[in-house]
């Protein structure tokens, strides 16, 4: 997945004892140990890269054997990848294997085993971080729980975009410290979360919601798939009012109680979507600015900032990383 091991300039843990490495599970992360087979390849030591940002962390772990450790529930989202080997990972939502094309999410107690040659990518944010990023997202500031899918897929056009940005932010990280360049990080740290909340939605719930998230309205059911097959009309609240059978004002009541957006604001995630997916893909030949008409924006300007602002990246950006 990645070119080169990441964070090598940011060692925690050199390791041939297990002591050394139950004590850094244990004073690192709160977890404990529960099974440690002796080294099963040869020439390979147990190291650990790690480093703090201001609202998340990234590691990278390979120990050469295969060991299966707790951890506890802590106020950040766990996101864990490998670049070989397997990792089996059992939460509260039940068991996953994660391989190279894919990450598990866990938001509390997770058990973790590694496959003897996994080498393993984490990358850990705060919680109230990740709220306030979804609040903006959603364009709702009362949201009460949000529940992530138990795995991300890196092999979708978003999950793709996550792999890219986290390998930026490595690339950045083997260039300068994060305290030489605070405004560089800040913003490769607010797109990598962005990327993350696109490439794995989670569910969320609003304040004032006594049902269950999975509980929605037929009407807000009915316009978002209105919504998705006339995305490019770019349909205005009166016409998506008709088409659920209510008032505007009570269509938005509802989509913010049940999804903490505006049923604008769902519309306009799916334009950048599709325009992000012309984007990246490079036989589609087309400029940006006429990407940016189809897709229902009159002015480039506009598009460019809107899909930053949702991507962490320009439309130029994205395209030449698709290229490359």
């Amino acid at each position: 997945m990645f070119s080169k091991i990441p964070l090598h300039n940011y060692p925690v843990l050199r390791a041939d004892s297990d002591r050394d490495l139950e004590d850094y599970i244990s004073l690192k992360h709160g977890g404990k140990i529960l099974r440690l087979p002796p080294r099963q390849i040869s020439n390979t030591r147990t190291g650990v890269n790690w480093i703090e940002l201001p609202n998340s962390q990234l590691g990278f772990s390979r120990y050469g054997r295969e060991i299966t450790f707790e951890l506890p529930e802590i106020d950040f989202v766990r996101v864990k990848m490998v670049t070989t080997g397997t990792l089996t990972v059992q939460t509260g939502q039940g068991i996953s294997t994660i391989q190279e094309h894919s990450g598990s999410i866990s938001t509390g107690p997770v058990t973790i085993t590694c496959s003897p040659d996994a080498e393993i990518v984490s990358y850990l944010v705060s919680r109230p971080f990740l709220l306030d990023k979804i609040q903006a997202l959603r364009e709702t500031d009362n949201l009460v729980t949000v529940d992530f899918p138990a795995t991300i897929s890196l092999l979708t056009l978003a999950g793709l975009n996550f792999r890219n940005t986290l390998q930026s932010m490595f690339s950045a990280l083997e260039q300068a410290a994060p305290k030489s360049n605070t405004r560089l990080f800040s913003n490769l740290e607010n797109a990598l979360v962005t990327a993350l909340v696109i490439a794995a939605p989670p569910e969320v719930r609003a304040d004032g919601m006594k049902l269950p998230n999975t509980v929605i309205p037929r009407a807000v059911r009915r316009v978002e798939a209105y919504l998705s097959e006339h995305w490019r009309d770019n349909p205005d609240v009166e016409e998506l009012a008709t088409v659920a059978g209510m008032s505007s004002r009570n269509l938005f009541r509802l989509f913010k109680l049940y999804r903490g957006y505006s049923p604008q604001a769902f519309g306009k995630r799916l334009r950048l979507e599709y325009a992000m997916k012309y984007l990246a893909d490079p036989e589609t030949g087309a400029r940006i600015v006429d990407i940016a008409l189809e897709c229902g924006w009159n002015s480039p300007a506009h598009f460019s900032k809107d899909f930053r602002e949702a991507f962490g990246v320009t439309p130029s950006q994205l395209r030449r990383n698709a290229i490359s």
